[in-house]
């Protein structure tokens, strides 16, 4: 080889790779978000902002509507009307006339200068709560008590920290009172599969679809034990506390602001904002639903005013619980609302140097706090021993009676309450009534409504060919910082002056799916337009909020809880990006606005069945793998999330919803039941006997289908379902 061949071989070497590397972004975007398998083919446009933009931007707009009451009068009104929409997101309990709590003693431990009492009592009728008190030895009347509220330690009322601060507190002669909380320790009842955290996924979520919910039932057991307290002989009842860390700072934060018999509260490692937790992890079924419509933090601190308020944060904890994130909620809490008591000096914060803990300075803190508060004595005990004996998890069980509800068997029997309200109507009259009602509850009490799309808010990005085809990439925008990408996709023959039917593609997993498993060309081939769209979060926007890196079979988690954090469930939003699509659709020149049809799978079949309910455009609707239903006795798994809407059952379950559809042709291929398994023949005509009777009254029970293939077969199914529509409709 000469040395001329060879400076020749290293230039082009050189020129191949500096070429490679110019172009290797857009090929490895090609892969991943192009429509057809042909890697050339790019249909992605980077959108201008991701979810986590939208969500942020939305907390940011609507806390800032969040203003001070004038005077403390106006502040007394307030905070009536603000518990009552606490509890309204929190759910339906028994607040008034509660039943005494039966608390029954199952054993005890001697510590030697105080007893570990074991505690049984019930909360709801069969809902029991295991629970330890540990009481001073020998103590001089009624002494003070201190409710240690657990938070996410995996070990509950055993958790080691947990057993040190109760001991200290006892040793100090205050009567230490913690419970596990309801799905952890003793009261875990797992079902299956352990959950990877104390509360799991679905397990803490599924409360939503009543009334109900996780952080509803956490709260209520509180003042269950506020309750029981309050019923021993040797408790104080004007001098109880409460305190905890992460979500027992969260029950420290909610407790006394729902509650007036707390004498002051010390949360640990969690004041914040909600709009800082657009970016963080929301702990599953913890949310108060809609909480940012009319609240924030500051606003529920305030409900504490004016009782003492000491706040312990942590320089090195996660970003939504840093100092500062305490420090500005806390002064806005001292300067809009304790200022109207003249209590600003009530509120107090520290800062150690600390991860996300409730280490031994911190409990230092709380036991000053003890001593000063409950105990007016600054000279009290408060510096804990260096070694503190910690019990076996299994020398502290109570004895948990096998009988005992739980949150799934209380959902469950509530469920089948809800949905039995609801009675076959005798004629379309009563139905209509019936429907009218439905459909405005069901937007305005539990989708939050949906915004105004009136304005243009499509914008074509390139035409270009796909397999022979003539394909429009657009961006669709149907709310502020909400990019959608769409595929609009014209059959041959497009460019006669016949109009052609056509069909909105929506997958659960983005319109990759749609076209990766052969709908979109199947659909081509027999004449119809085609859009296939990304919903919010999936396809080119899937990935744009903070992931979870735990939990098999939970799509969508930060998604769904960040849109409950802004009262419109995630599912409602993605139905307005449905009606969003049906706009360019009908603005098409060449599509035949009365035979639109939307097909939707999975989460997404869902989400079309919403849209087509509040919008008339929508002729015929497919949807693959619906969930059949909400009353569901096992737990729920793989289905999503974003289907366990809050309080949908209070409207009805899913053969109620789709009855109002009726007379439209609906197409229900392959439902599924909570662990997204295939229903059998019978029992989807059982599920959904109320939607046929209302096909009935209308005389067009053949619009209702209901059909079962391998799942193979599916795309061949719906397209010669659709195709037979098309010919009835000539």
């Amino acid at each position: 080889m000469t040395a001329q061949t060879s400076t020749w071989q290293r230039w082009t070497t050189l020129w191949v790779v500096t070429i490679f590397l110019w172009l290797a972004p857009e090929l490895t975007r090609s892969k991943v978000h192009g429509l057809g398998m042909e890697v050339e083919t790019v249909f992605s446009v980077e959108p201008p902002a991701t979810m986590l933009t939208y969500f942020q931007e939305q907390a940011k707009e609507l806390a800032a509507r969040q203003t001070a009451p004038e005077n403390l009068e106006a502040w007394q009104q307030r905070r009536i009307e603000l518990r009552r929409q606490l509890w309204q997101s929190l759910g339906h309990f028994p607040l008034e006339n509660r039943s005494p709590p039966k608390a029954r003693l199952t054993g005890r431990i001697d510590h030697g200068d105080h007893w570990v009492e074991k505690i049984v009592y019930q909360s709801l009728p069969g809902l029991y709560v295991t629970a330890l008190a540990y009481v001073p030895k020998n103590p001089s009347g009624r002494v003070p008590a201190v409710l240690c509220l657990n938070g996410h330690w995996t070990g509950a009322k055993a958790e080691p920290r947990i057993q040190k601060r109760c001991q200290m507190l006892a040793r100090m002669g205050v009567i230490a009172f913690c419970q596990d909380v309801i799905g952890t320790g003793e009261r875990a009842a797992f079902d299956g599969a352990e959950p990877v955290t104390y509360h799991g996924f679905y397990r803490g979520a599924t409360p939503r679809i009543v009334d109900r919910s996780l952080l509803g039932y956490i709260l209520y057991e509180c003042m269950r034990a506020v309750d029981y307290l309050q019923s021993r002989g040797d408790v104080d009842p004007r001098r109880i506390l409460c305190t905890g860390a992460s979500g027992g700072g969260k029950q420290s934060m909610f407790l006394p602001a729902l509650d007036d018999r707390l004498a002051g509260s010390v949360p640990v490692c969690y004041l914040s904002s909600y709009q800082a937790h657009m970016g963080a992890t929301a702990c599953v079924g913890e949310i108060p639903t809609g909480i940012l419509r009319y609240s924030n933090q500051w606003e529920i601190l305030g409900l504490h005013a004016p009782r003492p308020l000491l706040c312990i944060a942590a320089t090195r904890d996660v970003p939504v619980f840093q100092p500062q994130q305490a420090i500005e909620t806390l002064d806005t809490t001292a300067q809009r609302l304790y200022r109207l008591y003249e209590a600003q000096d009530q509120i107090k914060v520290a800062v150690i140097e600390s991860g996300h803990d409730y280490n031994r300075p911190m409990r230092k803190l709380l036991y000053q706090q003890v001593a000063n508060r409950l105990l007016n004595n600054q000279e009290t005990l408060s510096e804990e021993p260096a070694k503190l004996p910690a019990e076996p998890a299994e020398n502290l069980q109570c004895g948990l009676p096998s009988n005992s509800e739980t949150m799934r068997s209380l959902t469950w029997r509530r469920a089948q309450e809800l949905v039995g309200h609801h009675q076959q109507p005798a004629n379309l009259p009563e139905w209509s009534r019936h429907q009218t009602r439905m459909l405005a509850q069901l937007e305005t009490e539990v989708l939050g409504s949906f915004p105004d799309i009136s304005k243009d808010h499509a914008t074509r990005v390139r035409t270009l060919v796909w397999q022979g085809y003539r394909v429009e990439h657009w961006k669709l925008e149907p709310e502020t910082n909400v990019i959608i990408s769409a595929a609009l996709c014209f059959p041959h023959g497009a460019a006669t002056n016949v109009k052609k039917p056509a069909i909105l593609v929506v997958d659960e997993l983005g319109k990759q799916k749609a076209f990766s498993r052969g709908l979109v060309s199947r659909l081509l081939q027999a004449g119809h337009i085609v859009l296939a769209i990304d919903t919010r979060g999936t396809g080119e926007t899937a990935g744009t909020v903070p992931a979870i890196g735990y939990g098999p079979g939970t799509p969508e988690y930060n998604l769904s809880n960040y849109a409950l954090l802004l009262g419109r469930p995630l599912v409602g939003m993605r139905a307005l990006d449905i009606r969003c699509a049906i706009d360019l659709l009908v603005r098409q020149e060449k599509v035949d606005t009365a035979r639109i049809t939307v097909v939707g799978r999975g989460r997404a079949a869902l989400a079309g069945l919403l849209a087509s309910l509040y919008d008339s455009r929508i002729h015929s609707l497919v949807a693959e793998e619906l969930l059949a239903s909400w009353v569901f006795a096992e737990e729920f798994n793989r289905i999503g999330l974003c289907y366990l809407v809050p309080q949908i059952l209070t409207i009805g379950d899913m053969q109620h919803l789709a009855a109002c559809l009726a007379p439209r042709d609906l197409l229900m291929l392959n439902p599924v039941d909570g662990r997204r398994r295939l229903l059998t023949e019978a029992a989807t005509r059982e599920q959904f006997s109320f939607t046929e009777n209302v096909y009935q009254l209308h005389a067009d029970a053949e619009k209702l289908q209901r059909m079962h293939v391998a799942p193979e077969q599916s795309v061949d199914a719906m397209v010669d379902w659709i195709t037979g529509l098309d010919k009835s409709t000539k």
